[in-house]
Protein backbone atom coordinates (compact mmCIF):
# COMPACT_ATOMS: atom_id res chain seq x y z
CA UNK A 1 0.00 0.00 0.00
CA UNK A 2 1.62 3.57 -0.95
CA UNK A 3 1.75 5.39 1.87
CA UNK A 4 1.33 8.52 0.37
CA UNK A 5 -2.06 7.80 -1.62
CA UNK A 6 -3.32 4.25 -0.04
CA UNK A 7 -3.05 2.65 -3.72
CA UNK A 8 -3.05 -1.02 -3.46
CA UNK A 9 -0.20 -2.98 -5.76
CA UNK A 10 2.77 -4.93 -6.16
CA UNK A 11 5.31 -4.42 -4.24
CA UNK A 12 7.94 -5.01 -6.88
CA UNK A 13 5.90 -2.08 -8.88
CA UNK A 14 6.26 0.67 -6.43
CA UNK A 15 9.07 3.24 -5.99
CA UNK A 16 11.65 4.16 -3.35
CA UNK A 17 14.48 2.44 -1.98
CA UNK A 18 11.95 0.90 1.01
CA UNK A 19 8.93 0.23 -1.83
CA UNK A 20 6.83 2.61 -0.24
CA UNK A 21 5.04 4.72 -2.90
CA UNK A 22 3.47 4.19 -5.89
CA UNK A 23 4.70 6.95 -8.14
CA UNK A 24 7.94 9.01 -8.34
CA UNK A 25 5.15 11.82 -7.54
CA UNK A 26 3.50 10.42 -4.46
CA UNK A 27 7.65 9.39 -3.30
CA UNK A 28 8.15 13.70 -3.28
CA UNK A 29 4.93 14.52 -2.19
CA UNK A 30 5.38 12.47 0.71
CA UNK A 31 8.51 14.20 1.57
CA UNK A 32 7.23 17.72 1.09
CA UNK A 33 5.56 19.06 4.25
CA UNK A 34 2.67 20.35 2.61
CA UNK A 35 0.90 16.47 2.07
CA UNK A 36 0.99 16.02 5.42
CA UNK A 37 -2.40 16.37 5.76
CA UNK A 38 -3.49 14.20 2.38
CA UNK A 39 -1.63 11.11 4.64
CA UNK A 40 -3.84 11.99 8.15
CA UNK A 41 -6.78 11.57 6.16
CA UNK A 42 -6.02 8.53 4.43
CA UNK A 43 -4.76 7.27 8.46
CA UNK A 44 -8.35 8.33 9.49
CA UNK A 45 -9.98 6.51 7.31
CA UNK A 46 -11.20 9.05 4.57
CA UNK A 47 -11.48 7.70 0.97
CA UNK A 48 -8.92 8.07 -1.09
CA UNK A 49 -8.15 10.76 -3.49
CA UNK A 50 -9.15 10.73 -7.26
CA UNK A 51 -5.39 10.13 -8.09
CA UNK A 52 -5.31 7.38 -5.83
CA UNK A 53 -8.25 5.77 -7.78
CA UNK A 54 -6.55 6.34 -11.27
CA UNK A 55 -3.56 5.20 -9.84
CA UNK A 56 -5.63 1.63 -8.59
CA UNK A 57 -4.60 -0.02 -12.05
CA UNK A 58 -3.22 -2.89 -12.20
CA UNK A 59 0.63 -2.99 -13.83
CA UNK A 60 0.10 -5.66 -16.50
CA UNK A 61 2.26 -8.63 -14.92
CA UNK A 62 -0.28 -8.25 -11.96
CA UNK A 63 -3.30 -8.87 -14.60
CA UNK A 64 -1.40 -12.27 -16.44
CA UNK A 65 -0.56 -13.34 -12.69
CA UNK A 66 -4.31 -13.32 -11.59
CA UNK A 67 -5.12 -14.61 -15.33
CA UNK A 68 -3.10 -17.59 -15.12
CA UNK A 69 -4.02 -18.32 -11.15
CA UNK A 70 -7.51 -18.30 -12.60
CA UNK A 71 -6.94 -20.44 -15.44
CA UNK A 72 -5.36 -23.02 -12.91
CA UNK A 73 -8.36 -22.66 -10.72
CA UNK A 74 -10.70 -23.74 -13.23
CA UNK A 75 -8.70 -26.78 -14.02
CA UNK A 76 -9.47 -27.87 -10.51
CA UNK A 77 -6.25 -30.30 -10.28
CA UNK A 78 -6.48 -31.46 -14.50
CA UNK A 79 -2.61 -30.81 -15.25
CA UNK A 80 -1.24 -31.06 -18.56
CA UNK A 81 2.44 -32.33 -19.00
CA UNK A 82 4.51 -30.47 -21.33
CA UNK A 83 6.98 -32.02 -23.38
CA UNK A 84 9.72 -29.80 -23.78
CA UNK A 85 12.41 -30.91 -26.74
CA UNK A 86 16.00 -29.43 -26.14
CA UNK A 87 18.13 -29.00 -29.39
CA UNK A 88 21.23 -30.54 -29.48
CA UNK A 89 23.41 -28.39 -31.62
CA UNK A 90 26.55 -30.74 -31.01
CA UNK A 91 24.91 -33.49 -32.48
CA UNK A 92 23.60 -31.22 -35.50
CA UNK A 93 26.85 -30.16 -36.34
CA UNK A 94 28.58 -33.47 -35.78
CA UNK A 95 26.15 -35.20 -38.09
CA UNK A 96 26.40 -34.62 -41.88
CA UNK A 97 28.28 -31.77 -43.52
CA UNK A 98 26.71 -28.97 -41.95
CA UNK A 99 28.30 -25.58 -42.46
CA UNK A 100 27.78 -22.85 -39.70
CA UNK A 101 27.00 -19.43 -39.85
CA UNK A 102 30.12 -17.06 -40.92
CA UNK A 103 31.42 -15.05 -37.91
CA UNK A 104 31.54 -12.15 -39.60
CA UNK A 105 27.66 -12.01 -39.35
CA UNK A 106 28.41 -11.85 -35.57
CA UNK A 107 30.48 -8.95 -34.64
CA UNK A 108 28.49 -7.83 -31.25
CA UNK A 109 29.99 -11.05 -29.34
CA UNK A 110 32.97 -11.52 -27.61
CA UNK A 111 36.03 -12.52 -29.81
CA UNK A 112 34.37 -11.27 -32.76
CA UNK A 113 36.85 -8.98 -34.10
CA UNK A 114 39.78 -11.65 -33.75
CA UNK A 115 38.02 -14.34 -35.01
CA UNK A 116 40.72 -14.34 -37.77
CA UNK A 117 43.00 -15.67 -35.59
CA UNK A 118 41.06 -18.69 -34.73
CA UNK A 119 40.94 -21.90 -37.42
CA UNK A 120 40.91 -25.73 -37.65
CA UNK A 121 44.39 -26.91 -36.20
CA UNK A 122 44.63 -24.14 -33.68
CA UNK A 123 45.38 -25.49 -29.80
CA UNK A 124 43.86 -24.00 -26.88
CA UNK A 125 43.57 -24.54 -23.47
CA UNK A 126 40.24 -25.78 -22.28
CA UNK A 127 38.66 -27.13 -18.87
CA UNK A 128 39.77 -30.72 -18.43
CA UNK A 129 35.95 -32.37 -17.72
CA UNK A 130 37.86 -35.49 -16.87
CA UNK A 131 40.16 -35.10 -13.86
CA UNK A 132 39.47 -36.56 -10.16
CA UNK A 133 40.68 -33.61 -8.96
CA UNK A 134 38.71 -31.01 -7.23
CA UNK A 135 40.23 -27.88 -8.06
CA UNK A 136 39.68 -26.67 -11.55
CA UNK A 137 42.36 -27.94 -13.89
CA UNK A 138 42.98 -27.32 -18.16
CA UNK A 139 44.50 -29.35 -20.62
CA UNK A 140 45.42 -28.27 -24.11
CA UNK A 141 42.98 -29.47 -27.05
CA UNK A 142 43.49 -29.10 -30.94
CA UNK A 143 40.51 -27.34 -33.29
CA UNK A 144 38.96 -30.15 -35.13
CA UNK A 145 36.45 -28.23 -37.30
CA UNK A 146 34.57 -24.78 -36.49
CA UNK A 147 31.07 -24.18 -36.68
CA UNK A 148 30.69 -20.30 -35.97
CA UNK A 149 31.50 -20.06 -32.48
CA UNK A 150 31.51 -23.51 -31.49
CA UNK A 151 34.29 -25.79 -32.02
CA UNK A 152 34.58 -29.49 -31.92
CA UNK A 153 37.60 -30.15 -30.17
CA UNK A 154 39.74 -32.81 -29.09
CA UNK A 155 42.11 -33.10 -26.18
CA UNK A 156 46.11 -33.14 -26.78
CA UNK A 157 47.75 -37.00 -26.83
CA UNK A 158 44.11 -38.39 -28.16
CA UNK A 159 45.55 -37.74 -31.89
CA UNK A 160 43.42 -40.97 -33.45
CA UNK A 161 40.74 -41.53 -31.32
CA UNK A 162 37.57 -39.26 -32.16
CA UNK A 163 35.03 -40.90 -29.93
CA UNK A 164 36.05 -38.46 -26.74
CA UNK A 165 35.92 -34.99 -29.44
CA UNK A 166 33.72 -32.30 -27.69
CA UNK A 167 31.68 -29.51 -28.60
CA UNK A 168 32.78 -25.47 -26.60
CA UNK A 169 31.91 -22.84 -27.49
CA UNK A 170 35.05 -20.71 -28.09
CA UNK A 171 33.49 -17.67 -26.77
CA UNK A 172 33.25 -18.39 -22.69
CA UNK A 173 35.38 -17.26 -20.38
CA UNK A 174 37.12 -21.04 -20.06
CA UNK A 175 38.66 -21.12 -23.23
CA UNK A 176 42.53 -19.49 -23.51
CA UNK A 177 45.45 -19.67 -25.99
CA UNK A 178 48.24 -21.80 -25.03
CA UNK A 179 50.69 -20.27 -22.49
CA UNK A 180 47.61 -18.79 -20.15
CA UNK A 181 47.94 -21.46 -17.48
CA UNK A 182 51.59 -21.35 -17.43
CA UNK A 183 51.45 -17.53 -17.30
CA UNK A 184 48.68 -17.70 -14.70
CA UNK A 185 49.67 -20.53 -12.55
CA UNK A 186 46.97 -22.48 -13.10
CA UNK A 187 47.44 -26.68 -13.70
CA UNK A 188 47.70 -28.15 -16.89
CA UNK A 189 46.45 -32.26 -16.22
CA UNK A 190 45.99 -34.31 -18.81
CA UNK A 191 42.89 -36.48 -19.15
CA UNK A 192 42.05 -39.67 -17.10
CA UNK A 193 40.82 -41.95 -19.35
Amino acid sequence: TCEMCGMVGVRDAFYSKTKRFCSVSCSRSYSSNSKKASILARLQGKPPTKKAKVLQKQPLMTKLAAFAQQQASQQSGVRRSVTVEVFDWGRYLGDGDVMGAPVSCFKHVPMGKSWGDISEGIRVEVPNTDSSLPMKVYWIAGIIKLAGFKALLRYEGFDSDSTRDFWLNLCVPDIHPVGWCAAGGKPLVPPQS
